[in-house]
């Protein structure tokens, strides 16, 4: 017997909602007239491209994976790609409005390999043992900082808050992945 098919989670693909996802739709939908005979709705060209953005898969992979030929990803992806380009282009920041206080911060795993005497290095996000810290840099790519070592259980947020440097930072200012949102 054969599994019953699980509905896609589109968050885990597109790192989207299905409602900021329907949003985007309409806000594309507004700029292109969409033929309701099109093999794709506009929400599955929308996800198509996401896709096809987002986790790299190849054309030939996406038709298979939507149940249509290769000509139509193609199509999709050439005429949705420049009008979400446009669509998105207002939550861009520009690097000159951010100031030259402005920093990057990022978090990174350093693989250790399962030491079995020491606790707390398991990542569930990783999937592997090590230890988590975090850098800073300008917006040049200038390595401004590099945080103290955590285990690798511990969560991006906590590592960021608990860091020597977490004061001296000028938050609004600081760009970061959701990570820090907590």
């Amino acid at each position: 017997m054969y599994a019953k098919e699980r509905p896609l989670r589109y968050q885990d693909i597109t790192g989207l909602s299905e409602d900021q996802l329907c949003w985007l739709a309409g806000r594309v939908g507004d700029h292109i007239r969409w033929d309701p005979r099109n093999k794709l709705s506009m929400f599955t060209a929308l996800v198509v491209t996401m896709e096809y953005c987002r986790i790299h898969l190849t054309q030939k992979q996406l038709a298979a994976l939507h149940g249509t030929s290769q000509s139509t990803i193609s199509r999709v992806l050439e005429r949705i790609e420049p009008v979400l380009a446009e669509v998105v282009e207002c939550f861009c920041l520009d690097p000159d409005d951010i100031g030259a206080n402005a920093a990057l911060i990022d978090g990174f795993l350093i693989p250790t390999g399962n030491r079995r005497d020491q606790h707390g290095l398991y990542s569930g996000k990783h999937r592997r043992h090590g230890i988590r810290a975090y850098t800073i840099t300008d917006l040049d790519g200038t390595v401004l900082a590099t945080s103290e070592v955590h285990p690798g259980a511990t969560h991006d947020l906590t590592v960021f808050r608990s860091s020597s440097w977490y004061w001296h930072l000028n938050h609004p200012n600081t760009i970061g992945d959701l990570g820090l949102s907590g």
